[in-house]
């Protein structure tokens, strides 16, 4: 009887060399990683040290308790300090204490910097020494700063309350000139020859002394000004405005307006030249504004126009006088920072309804 050869073997498939990786895993197929893996961490220092800096100051501080790999990046040149002073601020706290915070923050931090703020019109004790705020301006940590607020110790308009004028802004501020994007500058008077800020895209005055020839001066110095917000503005009754860049121009009057003298206070603009603009906006309801507008063929938003209490609005176009009633819609403007008007990000534009005449 003849017996079967044996069947042969099923060959078994042979794994190319070199496809297998270490720990058992082929090339090419990542493993899943542990549930518990901290993959924030390990990214760049310089991603991290990005999103440091653009958290509140305090908050900021704190990532130093996340992790060991976070602990040495809040005071590193990985993350561009964000200080603002007003967060170290406490109601009970001494002048004393705030001022070793801010200089022990300034001394420690190599720079650069991202954003200082120092609102001097804040605070339950005595002012802060001045020759101390200037070492904080001229701090080494502050280096190549993008975004400045600074408010100079006065809380009043002298042309309410016949006071002193204002400080002159601080000379230490114009170190950083060639490199903000972003300045306010309050309770002061603007000097007559600024000098150039060549990337500055957002400018606030606020309850700022600035001459119409100063503020020319100033705009004529800022080629990449994009938005420009007059808040509390005395000194000059009538701004003209000529600006290549400027596509933002905002208005707002405070609580002492009624009570100041017509001479001081900003109720009017002239728009010579503005070949971007695209927003004028008046952001009190009840405080008149007389716009004339020369050139600006963008121009499509107008905004805050009513006859409340103090004045109606006009507008001038050319040679049509537009004087306008009280009826507003809201409409959205995505340009202009809460931070900047310090309320929601809506404006108004006006529903005119009667008094246009041409000349």
């Amino acid at each position: 009887m003849e017996t079967a050869e044996p069947a042969s073997p099923v060959p078994k498939k042979m794994k190319p060399e070199g496809l297998e990786a270490p720990g058992g895993t082929a090339a090419g197929v990542q493993a899943a990683p542990p549930e518990d893996e901290d993959r924030i961490s390990q990214l760049p220092d310089a991603v991290l040290g990005d999103i440091i800096s653009l958290l509140p100051t305090k908050e900021g501080a704190r990532t130093q308790i996340l992790a060991t790999r976070w602990r040495r990046l809040w005071g590193s040149s990985s993350a561009p300090l964000n200080l603002d002073c007003n967060a170290l601020r406490r109601p009970a706290g001494s002048c004393d204490i705030f001022e070793s915070a801010v200089s022990s923050i300034l001394s420690a931090h190599p720079g650069p910097g991202r954003r200082f703020c120092l609102d001097e019109t804040r605070r339950p004790y005595p002012r802060s020494d001045e020759a101390l705020v200037d070492s904080w301006l001229s701090s080494p940590a502050l280096h190549n700063l993008q975004h400045l607020e600074l408010r100079h110790d006065y809380t009043s308009s002298y042309a309410s309350y016949n006071q002193p004028p204002p400080p002159p802004l601080r000379a230490a501020a114009f170190r950083f000139a060639r490199t903000l994007r972003v300045a306010t500058f309050g309770s002061c008077v603007l000097p007559s020859e600024p000098p150039l800020f060549p990337n500055l895209k957002l400018l606030t005055l606020e309850n700022a002394c600035i001459s119409d020839c100063s503020l020319r001066n100033m705009i004529s110095q800022c080629p990449t000004l994009e938005c420009l917000l007059l808040h509390d503005i005395y000194g000059t009754p009538c701004a003209r405005i000529n600006s290549s860049s400027l596509k933002t121009i905002a208005r707002r009057a405070g609580r002492f307006w009624p009570f100041q003298d017509t001479e001081y206070r900003l109720n009017e603009l002239v728009i010579e030249n503005a070949p971007s603009l695209e927003k004028l906006l008046n952001l009190n309801v009840s405080y008149a504004l007389h716009v004339t507008v020369l050139s600006a063929p963008k121009l499509e938003t107008l905004g805050y126009a009513s006859d409340f209490r103090f004045g109606k609005t006009k507008f001038v176009f050319g040679s049509t006088i537009i004087q306008v009633a009280v009826h507003f819609c809201v409409i959205y403007s995505n340009y202009m920072s809460t931070a900047s008007v310090n309320r929601p990000n809506v404006v108004f534009s006006c529903l005119i309804d009667e008094g246009i005449a041409s000349s």
